[in-house]
C-alpha cells in the first residue's frame, strides 16, 4: 500500500475506532490525546508500524496506541486531510495545542485566563466527540 493510501486507511479507522481529545492531566493543564482501540492485534502493528506510537494490552482483548502533545499534533495533521467524521474535532485539538501549549515551558504555571480556555478546548472536543 502506498503512503498516501495507508494514511487514508488509517483516518478511516481513527474516524471509527479512535478518539481525539484534550484532556485535563493535572497540575500542568490540559494534553492533545489521540487513541485508536480495536480487537485485532494485526490492525494495531500495522498502524505503529506506519505511525509509532504506545502498543498496550488491556483486559486480554483489546489493543490500543496512544499519542500524546507533540506526537498527536504530527498524527492529526498526517491523517488530517483524509478525516470525514473527526475531522472538526481534529481542527479543534490542532488549535488548542497551537494556541495553548506550543512552544511553552511546562515548568511555569498556567494563569486562570490559561485554565478558562483550556477547559474550553477540553468541552468542544468532549462536545464533538459526543456525536
Amino acid at each position: 500500500m502506498e503512503a498516501n493510501e495507508s494514511l487514508a486507511y488509517i483516518a478511516g479507522i481513527l474516524d471509527g475506532e479512535g478518539c481525539i481529545g484534550v484532556y485535563s492531566n493535572g497540575a500542568t493543564g490540559n494534553s492533545l490525546t489521540v487513541v485508536i482501540t480495536n480487537l485485532c492485534e494485526e490492525l494495531i502493528d500495522y498502524i505503529d508500524a506506519c505511525l509509532p506510537g504506545c502498543k498496550y494490552s488491556r483486559r486480554d482483548k483489546y489493543f490500543e496506541l496512544h499519542w500524546h502533545g507533540r506526537d498527536a499534533v504530527l498524527v492529526i495533521e498526517l491523517l488530517l486531510p483524509y478525516l470525514i467524521v473527526k475531522k472538526d474535532v481534529a481542527e479543534v485539538a490542532l488549535e488548542f495545542y497551537y494556541t495553548c501549549i506550543d512552544g511553552r515551558v511546562r515548568t511555569l504555571a498556567i494563569t486562570e485566563a490559561e485554565r478558562i480556555l483550556r477547559n474550553s478546548y477540553m468541552a468542544r472536543t468532549k462536545e464533538l466527540n459526543s456525536h
